[in-house]
């Protein structure tokens, strides 16, 4: 129940920023005041609501796995002193 209200209050909070927006526009509030404001209901709404408010870091990553391949057989190649091995040699084995 309370984590329900937790959420629940997160996205009230959003609806809080949208009217802090108009008065700023309005000219009812400073823009100084309103960004005070806004970044502290933000803030809240991260602590409150992570997974839909709070800061995202994707991190990707891809690797090709031919060149990355083509590279192994250079270095086993180098460190047994023989030809490199192709990938008609691979197969064979």
């Amino acid at each position: 129940m309370y984590a329900r209200a937790v959420i629940d209050r997160a996205d009230a909070r959003q609806d809080r920023i949208d009217e802090i927006v108009r008065r700023i526009e309005t000219g009812e509030l400073r823009p100084d005041a309103g960004r005070v404001i806004i970044d502290a209901e933000k803030w809240q709404m991260a602590k409150e609501k992570p997974r839909v408010y709070g800061d995202r870091i994707e991190a990707t990553h891809t690797i090709d796995a031919t060149a990355t391949l083509t590279e192994l057989r250079k270095l086993i190649s180098v460190g047994r002193g023989d030809k490199l091995v192709g990938s008609s040699d691979v197969s064979k084995a």
